[in-house]
């Protein structure tokens, strides 16, 4: 499925190209679907494309790519897929043409609420993918979070799950009670010339076993070891991978140090040296804060591809320029360029 970004005025839009016309198309057109993004049809060169309205909303993976999931972020993403069935049912809808893969599920940061892209050519269920990724993503200290999310995984995991109430997955064991306790990491040997990355099951069972380490009560310990035995006998999903730290390394720094310098006179200068950088006014979600009420939580990112450094707007209210032109794709940067955020402006060096 191929997908793009497009900025009209005031609008960003996600592009998919239309394969079939029928009533489920008509039907997200013509309504206003609660938790679902708006949706026009539009006809280029005898082709019918989708535009989603998705300004100022994040793809999960750009609105978790900093920060971690919390029990409150993760009642919202659980209500909303609490919420799909009805809706789609409501509406005459099939809720596996609902894309559920993180790069699609916009967070909407003015109401804190997830917004849903409706394809009617979808194929691919992606609610795998989706537990996946938050259980990546949670945080690993919040051992109820750890819980929720590890139940909401094995439930996609069953062979003929549902994906009603689901909401019960957060409801408190009645009596419960959290404590912390101070432990000591014990202490890995690592390997400098290599990295492995653990394959997804290992990172289940390690997200149970930190959970562990910080409980106390009885009850919910034994809940963690029990889980952590039943993880042993899922399915290995991906082997372990080994990399080179070179390989990893060359899509992140450039041979010279690159910066930003504030023209405003607001900020101190910017080292870029480690790449992608997400810009926003949203400290705990971006590597660059600007404080400019015209800029978008998540606003834009800076990063490398193919040995280019280039500029991207984030579906951002009010636009990222580059020499006074706004851009609505991935554009090259280059040394002395003016780019500008909101009403902040850099030179880039």
């Amino acid at each position: 499925m191929k997908t793009e970004y497009k900025r009209e005025m005031s609008k960003t839009y996600l592009i998919i190209q239309q394969r079939k016309n029928d009533y489920q198309t008509e039907m997200i057109c013509q309504n206003t679907i609660e938790g679902f993004a708006h949706v026009k049809k539009v006809k280029w060169d005898n082709e019918d494309y989708l535009y989603y309205d998705v300004t100022s909303k994040q793809p999960l993976d750009t609105a978790f790519a900093k920060r971690r999931i919390g029990m409150a972020e993760i009642k919202t993403i659980l209500y909303a897929i609490d919420n799909l069935t009805q809706t789609v049912n409501r509406y005459l809808l099939d809720v596996d043409k609902v894309l559920l893969n993180p790069e699609y599920v916009f967070w909407d940061y003015n109401d804190n609420s997830i917004n849903w892209i409706y394809y009617p050519s979808n194929s691919t269920n992606g609610y795998l993918e989706l537990a996946e990724f938050i259980l990546e993503k949670i945080d690993n200290e919040n051992t109820e979070v750890v819980k929720v999310a590890y139940e909401f995984y094995k439930r996609v995991k069953e062979s003929n799950y549902s994906m009603e109430n689901l909401y019960e997955l957060i409801k408190n064991p009645e009596g419960s009670e959290l404590y912390k306790e101070d432990y000591e990491e014990s202490r890995v040997e690592t390997i400098p010339e290599t990295v492995y990355k653990e394959s997804k099951t290992e990172g289940i069972k390690n997200k149970l076993i930190k959970g562990l380490k910080y409980k106390k009560n009885k009850k919910e310990n034994d809940w963690f070891k029990k889980e952590i035995e039943s993880a042993n006998d899922i399915k290995e999903l991906s082997p372990m991978i080994e990399e080179e730290i070179g390989t990893m390394l060359l899509n992140r720094e450039v041979s010279e140090i690159r910066r930003l310098v504030s023209k405003n006179g607001t900020m101190k200068d910017v080292m870029l040296t480690d790449f992608p950088y997400l810009i926003g006014s949203r400290a705990d979600s971006v590597d660059i804060c600007i404080k400019d009420k015209m800029v978008s939580k998540i606003h834009a990112q800076i990063a490398i591809f193919d040995n280019r450094i280039i500029i991207e707007d984030l579906n951002s209210l009010n636009g990222t320029y580059k020499n006074g032109e706004k851009i609505d794709k991935q554009t090259e940067l280059n040394t002395g360029d003016e780019i500008t955020f909101g009403s902040s402006k850099f030179t880039f060096f």
